[in-house]
């Protein structure tokens, strides 16, 4: 059997992005109304958001590195991560 290489899709639903996270769609969709994920909306009679993975990868990444020491430790606080 040969390796499936999967990408990402560049715009995620609501409801996608909530199926990905464990949120509730309402709860990404708060997110999005108050400006805290990189979004597209498009109107087709509702609002529908659409949420930039590339950009909430590139945000997730620069938050990454720009973190202080003590957040960087996580993995130290946890078992499975030795």
């Amino acid at each position: 059997m040969s390796e499936q290489l999967i990408i990402p899709p560049s715009y995620m639903s609501a409801k996608g992005v909530a199926d990905l996270f464990g949120m509730t769609e309402g709860a990404v969709k708060k997110m999005c109304q108050r400006g805290e994920l990189p979004t597209k909306p498009r109107r087709n009679g509702q609002r529908t958001w659409f949420i930039n993975m590339h950009a909430l990868h590139a945000h997730a990444v620069e938050q990454v590195e720009n973190a202080d020491e003590e957040w960087l430790g996580w993995k130290d606080r946890f078992e499975g991560f030795k």
